[in-house]
């Protein structure tokens, strides 16, 4: 089975997290607030206190995060996707950004 990732438990990412669950998909999902989580673990989904933890084998990452510097910091931390996500991971960006830091994460 494919493991999905979840990042941003949002008006619009938990949405989007349930759907994934009621396909019958494992999903993993990482939030700043965990109680914001809630919706998606009390339905089967996996919560991740860290977001090395959220992204440990997942096949598909997805990303839907709103401010800029949180989605530069969830890319290019120290511990961030660029550096710890697994190698043939794909990464579903809804983020919202500037092109040039969209351009950032494709390179």
């Amino acid at each position: 089975m494919e493991r999905i990732s979840f990042i941003g438990m949002g008006d619009l990412g938990t949405p989007m997290a349930v759907r994934l669950l009621e396909a019958g998909y494992q999903v993993t999902v990482y939030n700043r607030t965990a109680i914001r989580a809630d919706e998606i673990t009390n339905r089967g989904g996996i919560w991740a206190e860290t977001l090395a933890d959220c992204l440990r084998e997942a096949d598909y990452i997805f990303i839907k995060v709103s401010y800029q510097q949180d989605v530069e910091d969830l890319y290019f931390g120290e511990e961030g996707i660029s550096a710890i996500a697994p190698e043939n991971s794909v990464v579903v960006d809804m983020t919202t950004k500037s092109p040039e830091l969209a351009s950032r994460i494709a390179d």
